[in-house]
């Protein structure tokens, strides 16, 4: 004899599996992904007075940093996590955490609030902009200086493009932020105040 109840139990189980097995394995897809795109490009952070942050291990741990930084500071990694250089506003130093070749008398200032930020060239894996502005004690103007990681065997050194100073930014002061655009290309853009 056939039993209607039966027949809708077997239904609503299978159903139920088969949603449970998709929602398994797209959380199993998400996680493959992210791990495949995690980069660990912002793992070190330097600042303050020679201190440092290293999140590679998952909890941060204390570190030293190379330079004195009341407030601009800004720290790249590659994307490993692995330290390649950081800025204080007005030097450069190499993953050494000597100054850089060329990195020295940046435009910038070591006591602006947001005042440097450093973005790896779109398409490619060794040229970084070093984007840096003053706190109102010096010219006003948004500047950028290109490191080349490829140079002084592999420390990296300042170009000669240094210190260029972008004209439509002429006035910008104290604060730079770095926000992904739609088209995944990294763009910076000074502000004054918070950039929603």
């Amino acid at each position: 004899m056939f039993n209607i109840f039966n027949v809708k139990h077997d239904l609503n189980t299978y159903t139920m599996q088969n949603i449970i097995l998709r929602y398994l394995l797209l959380a199993f897809t998400f996680l493959v992904i992210q791990d495949n795109i995690a980069q660990k490009e912002a793992n070190i952070w330097h600042f303050g007075n020679y201190a440092g942050i290293d999140f590679n291990t998952g909890n941060p741990v204390a570190i030293n940093g190379p330079h004195s930084s009341l407030c601009s500071s800004a720290t790249v990694s590659d994307t490993s996590g692995n330290f390649l250089f950081s800025t204080n506003g007005i030097k450069i130093f190499n993953r050494q955490m000597m100054l850089m070749q060329n990195g020295d008398n940046i435009h910038g200032n070591r006591h602006a609030s947001q005042g440097s930020l450093i973005v790896q060239k779109p398409k490619s894996y060794n040229l970084y902009y070093v984007f840096t502005t003053n706190d109102g004690d010096g010219p006003k103007g948004l500047y950028y200086s290109v490191v080349d990681m490829n140079l002084n065997g592999g420390l990296g050194a300042v170009t000669s493009e240094k210190n260029v100073l972008l004209t439509d930014a002429w006035d910008a002061l104290d604060k730079i932020v770095g926000v992904k655009h739609e088209n995944i290309t990294r763009q910076t853009k000074p502000c004054n105040s918070l950039l929603l």
